[in-house]
């Protein structure tokens, strides 16, 4: 299999803001350091990656050496993350 790397045009500010929202989440769920396949920093870059360009989430889980089913996981999660910050309609 032949890898490359891409970059993501986004601002780091913004990756920042992620990660930070997952490590919160993963503490509220009592997340112990290390049981998870991608660091809040990586998934960030993932969940970002996939908002950026929606790729197909196999190839883009492939990329960051995570399963489809791990991808899924983590797309949704964070989908989640940033729901719960959103405002409302009535906001």
């Amino acid at each position: 299999m032949l890898y490359y790397r891409v970059s993501l045009d986004v601002p780091v500010q913004l990756v920042i803001k992620v990660s930070n929202l997952l490590r919160k989440h993963r503490g509220e769920l009592g997340t112990r350091n290390g049981t998870r396949a991608l660091t809040c920093w990586q998934q960030a870059k993932f969940i970002l990656a996939w908002f950026r360009d929606k790729p197909g989430l196999r190839r883009l889980g492939q990329g960051f050496g995570i399963s489809q089913a791990t991808a899924y996981r983590y797309k949704d999660e964070g989908i989640e993350v940033l729901a719960a910050k959103s405002p409302s309609l009535h906001d």
